[in-house]
């Protein structure tokens, strides 16, 4: 009989076993210093199952179990997330004993320059489930999760206080600009962090913004405002374009019914000779078609090429999904989805070359509230977009638990292959998600169906009500 203490420090945190890359450090661990602990279970058949724990010391003497050490055998793999596993071996069968996440090491020196060791302590997927991320919220987990390597930016939005920041591409972070373009009249304008109107099945509010108005002529005309900017010549990831390959804005929007006026949604720009311009808008009435306003999407430049699309919609008070999707050279094209609804577009003239976001953006002016800006590159369909307003409108209402638990697993990182979930025979609520831990609505769903979560290795594991009976 053996046993082997292994880690994985060329790997990621939830990598699957087929890619792990696992490294032996059994010699390393001291256990007449401190004895290997493992365990994981429950005191009672009706408790919650705990999360599972490991505990080792291990010898230090050369700085390779440093944090933080780069100079050793692996580099600046050794360090908190990183997995673990204990493993016995009977004859010829293994049997894994422990297998999770490493927590924050602990670093003790006995006697200088002879005893160093570090203690070395690490939870399962339950514990790391537990002391993981907060969820953002409800809509934006789900857009983390779908937008896969074609959500280039996303900014929820949603933070108490500026400035907003971009949660998966590393993009430069909205500030909040003021701006005039009349004399005020009446009450002087504001913006409200978390003060908007979030969609129907989300947790999550976005920004308000209330303009200052001028009459002009049958429209208010903006006075004073404030709006979002950023630039994105400072990116460290820049988001490039290239010829034949989609480039999609989607946000979700409420606009103030009684305000008429122009509606800026985004302008940005795109770097190439010929410097062109991105924009998506409501125009006022003055220009409109119909009463209710005109909505507008394109990229123009001063060489004469634009791809255009223009369409009427009234929203009528409601928060609603917008987003504009152009391609140019190969083909040339535009479309701008409003809702349920999709507007086409026309082409004329050339544009010279590819280019990447460049310059200062902005978001507004505008006057409602505004949530969940999105840039994606690549193939963004316009049943990604649909499947999103479904989400939006309903969120996660009308899962089954095993829905409901497989789901949050998947946004809490948890690859599928790792999950075994029985179907559940009770239908959940929408549920909240922002600023919750994952395990917390783990564990809600399996209250809920009275069944039980467990682990076995790598495999996050929900049974259902039905186990009770047939087993």
């Amino acid at each position: 009989m053996t046993w082997n203490v292994e880690i994985g420090p060329n790997n990621g945190p939830d990598d699957s076993d087929a890619v792990m890359s696992w490294v032996d450090i059994t010699t390393f661990v001291n256990d007449s210093l401190m004895p290997i602990g493992a365990g994981s279970g429950r005191q009672t058949e009706l408790a919650q199952i705990n999360p599972g724990q490991f505990s080792a010391t291990l010898n230090n003497a050369d700085n390779r179990f440093t944090a933080g050490y780069t100079g050793g055998p692996y580099g600046s793999g050794f360090k908190t997330g990183m997995r673990v596993r204990l493993r016995e071996t009977i004859g010829y069968r293994s049997f894994t004993h422990f297998d999770g996440n490493m927590l924050q090491p602990d670093l003790t020196i006995q006697t200088a320059g002879i005893d160093q060791v570090v203690a070395l302590a690490a939870t399962d997927r339950i514990g790391r489930l537990q002391n993981g991320r907060k969820f953002i919220s409800t809509l934006a987990e789900y857009i983390v999760y779908n937008g896969g390597s074609t959500l280039k930016a996303y900014w929820p939005l949603d933070e108490s206080r500026a400035p907003f920041r971009d949660v998966v591409g590393g993009q430069p972070n909205w500030t909040v600009q003021a701006g005039a373009s009349a004399t005020l009249v009446g009450a002087s304008p504001s913006y409200t962090p978390s003060g908007g109107t979030n969609p129907p099945g989300d947790d999550a509010r976005g920004i308000l913004f209330v303009p200052s108005s001028a009459p002009f002529s049958t429209i208010n005309q903006l006075a004073q405002y404030y709006q979002l900017s950023l630039n994105f010549s400072t990116s460290q990831n820049p988001i490039s374009v290239a010829a034949g390959t989609p480039m999609t804005i989607v946000c979700w929007v409420n606009l103030t019914p009684t305000w008429n006026a122009q509606h800026a949604i985004f302008s940005a720009r795109l770097s190439n000779a010929t410097n062109p311009a991105i924009f998506l808008r409501r125009n006022d009435t003055l220009v409109a078609t119909v009463n209710t306003g005109e909505w507008e999407s394109g990229v123009a430049d001063l060489s004469g090429f634009s791809l255009d699309s223009v369409g009427p919609y009234d929203f009528g008070g409601r928060v609603a999904i917008i987003g504009m999707q152009f391609t140019y050279n190969s083909p040339n094209a535009i479309a701008m989805w409003i809702d349920a609804l999709q507007f086409g577009g026309t082409v004329a003239g050339t544009l010279s070359s590819p280019g990447a976001l460049t310059g200062t953006a902005s978001i507004g002016p505008l006057a409602g509230s505004i949530s969940h800006f999105q840039i994606y590159v690549g193939a963004y369909t316009r049943a990604n977009f649909l499947a999103q307003r479904d989400a939006g409108l309903s969120g996660l209402a009308g899962q089954y638990t095993g829905q409901r638990f497989r789901t949050i697993a998947q946004y809490a990182g948890v690859a599928a292959g790792d999950i075994m979930a029985d179907p559940g025979t009770v239908r959940m609520q929408n549920i909240g998600l922002a600023g919750t831990d994952p395990l917390t609505v783990l564990q809600d769903a399996v209250t809920t169906e009275q069944g039980r979560l467990r682990v076995a290795g790598r495999k996050l594991i929900f049974e259902d009500d039905t186990r009770g009976y047939n087993r």
